[in-house]
């Protein structure tokens, strides 16, 4: 069988500031680089992606808080953003596309982005098919 996640992109999260680039994942993948350089940061954002159905705040809480999940050398308060590339559930199909998107207001967590979509557009679309959650205050 081969993997699940083809693709990762973190950016404005832990150690990864904005643009990065995309990180191709193989059946088996060693991380290598000097201390600070984020490879446990990359862990970390699979974790963060495993909670996401059940509990998507609580490894956040176990890591230290919102704040400390978010990229510290920006000016404003950044979105963190993470973005893998998935294989299909049905073979014969395209890979999907699944991004999160998130920020801090005040302390408290705040969910900006949530979308799956097909990693391309279909022949003859400008823009991939996708499900895009929304949140809307009243």
């Amino acid at each position: 069988m081969e993997q699940f996640i083809k693709k990762i992109k973190l950016e404005n999260l832990l150690s990864f500031s904005a643009p990065s680039c995309e990180i191709p994942l193989g059946n088996l993948n060693v991380l290598i680089g000097p201390n600070g350089s984020g490879k446990s940061n990359i862990i970390e954002a699979i974790s963060l992606l495993q909670a996401s159905p059940k509990e998507l705040t609580e490894p956040i809480r176990r890591g230290g808080g919102i704040r400390d999940w978010l990229w510290k050398g920006a000016s404003e308060i950044p979105v963190a953003e993470i973005e893998i590339v998935v294989n299909p559930l049905v073979a014969g199909t395209q890979n999907f596309r699944y991004k999160l998107a998130f920020t801090s207001i005040g302390q408290r967590f705040e969910l900006a982005d949530e979308c799956l979509e097909n990693e391309y557009p279909v022949q003859g679309q400008l823009e991939p098919n996708s499900v895009r959650y929304s949140f809307c205050q009243h």
